[in-house]
């Protein structure tokens, strides 16, 4: 199953795309929060690890339309080769 698949069930995900030959080693947080008005808050954050990231944080009058957001948000990173890190065990 790809893991676009489970975009349906993200409400908040961690993604990363590391490339040892070019260096690239960079994160990507995404998350939705309500907000003390009713609104939902989607958090996005971004950077190469170890480094401050940049972050956004963009206001949705509705759940529906902010799920919509992380879901667009996590697609379009894993078409640029950004993946879910898997578990680490021991």
């Amino acid at each position: 199953m790809s893991q676009t698949r489970h975009l349906a069930a993200i409400l908040a995900a961690d993604v990363s795309r590391t490339d040892p030959s070019p260096n690239v080693n960079r994160f990507y947080l995404v998350d939705v929060m309500p907000t003390l008005l009713g609104d939902w808050l989607v958090m996005r954050e971004w950077g190469r690890r170890g480094s401050p990231g940049t972050m956004r944080l963009a206001s949705h009058e509705h759940r529906v339309d902010a799920d919509g957001a992380v879901r667009r948000s996590v697609r379009r990173r894993l078409q640029h080769g950004y993946r879910v890190p898997t578990a680490r065990t021991g």
